[in-house]
C-alpha cells in the first residue's frame, strides 16, 4: 500500500523520490469505559495495529515477525532507553522493496507506566502540543535520538544498533483504523473517524498525502451497511441530512469534503491482517 504513495504538487519533470519517511499514526491509549472505572485496567483497550502493521512490513517473515516484542505497556526503565527515549513513538528503521525504493517508518503511539496503566506523559506534560492528535501531525523531528525498534530486548540497546537520522522530515502519512469486530464492541467505530478527523485538521495537507489503511480483516466486523465504507474515494463522507440520533449512529461519517480530493493518495489496502498489538 506504502509503494502507491505520490508527492503530491511536483513538477511532471522533477524525478520521483527514491526514499520516503512515513509517519504511521491512528487511534491509542487508553478507552475510557462509559461506565465509571474501578480501577485502571477498565480503560486499556487493543491496540488497532500500528506496531503490527510496522512489523509485518519491517519483518515480513513470519518467524521474525512474531518475535518481535511490541507490546505498549512498558516500565519506566523501557521508556527511558535509548530505543524510547522518552517519547511516544517508535522508530522502525529502513526498509528497501524489490523496486528499489527505500521507506523508513516512525510510528506515533501511547505507552502506559505498567505501574499505573496510565499514560506516561499524563503526570508530567498536559499541554496541548502534546495531545496526539497535534504531535502525530508534525512532520519534522529533530534531535530525536531514538534508536531503531525492532522489540524490547537487550540486544536492540547497543552501540550498533541505527539511530534515526538527526533531521528526520515526514513524506507522508499513514492512517489506520480498526475494523474488527472486538474493537466495535468496546469502541463506537464514530469514535476513531472522529480522531481521524481531528488529525486531518493538524496534517499538512497540501503538502503531505494522506493514506488511509484499515487493519485486522482476519476480524472484520460487518461494515457492509456502513454508508461510511460504501465511498470509493479517500475523504469518506456520509451526507448529513435530518436524522434522528439513532440514524446518526447507525451511519458513522469521517467529514473531509472540505478537503480538496488531489490532496490525498485515495487509497485503502483491504489486504492488512494486523495482530491485536498496537
Amino acid at each position: 500500500m506504502i509503494k502507491s504513495i505520490t508527492t503530491p504538487n511536483k513538477k511532471k519533470t522533477e524525478k520521483t523520490p527514491k526514499s520516503y519517511n512515513i509517519s504511521v499514526i491512528g487511534f491509542s491509549g487508553p478507552v475510557e469505559e462509559k461506565e465509571k472505572r474501578k480501577d485502571h485496567s477498565d480503560s486499556i483497550i487493543d491496540g488497532i495495529g500500528k506496531s503490527s502493521f510496522c512489523a509485518r512490513f519491517i519483518k515480513p517473515h513470519q518467524d521474525d515477525y512474531t518475535a518481535i516484542d511490541k507490546r505498549s505497556i512498558i516500565s519506566p526503565i523501557d521508556f527511558g532507553s535509548k530505543l524510547i527515549n522518552n517519547h511516544n513513538t517508535l522508530w522502525w528503521g529502513n526498509k528497501e522493496d524489490e523496486n528499489g525504493l527505500k521507506y523508513s517508518i516512525l510510528e506515533h503511539t501511547v505507552f502506559l507506566d505498567d505501574s499505573r496503566l496510565e499514560p506516561f506523559d499524563s503526570q508530567v506534560r498536559q499541554a496541548k502540543a502534546d495531545k496526539y492528535e497535534t504531535r502525530c501531525a508534525g512532520d519534522y523531528f529533530k534531535n530525536w535520538t531514538q534508536k531503531q525498534f525492532l522489540g524490547f530486548s537487550n540486544q536492540q540497546d547497543n552501540e550498533s544498533t541505527p539511530m534515526i537520522p538527526d533531521k528526520f522530515k515526514i513524506d507522508a502519512f499513514l492512517i489506520l483504523i480498526d475494523i474488527s469486530k472486538e474493537r466495535l464492541e468496546k469502541q463506537p467505530i464514530q469514535d476513531q473517524l472522529d480522531f481521524v478527523q481531528r488529525i486531518l485538521k493538524n496534517i499538512k495537507l497540501k503538502t503531505h498525502p494522506v493514506v488511509l489503511g484499515l487493519t485486522k480483516f482476519d476480524k472484520l466486523y460487518d461494515v457492509t451497511n456502513h454508508q461510511t465504507f460504501k465511498s470509493s474515494r479517500f475523504n469518506i463522507t456520509h451526507q448529513k441530512s435530518d436524522q434522528t440520533k439513532s440514524d446518526q449512529t447507525d451511519n458513522p461519517s469521517l467529514d473531509v469534503s472540505n478537503v480538496s480530493a488531489n490532496q490525498h493518495q485515495e487509497t485503502t489496502d483491504q489486504s492488512m491482517s494486523s495482530s491485536s498489538e498496537d
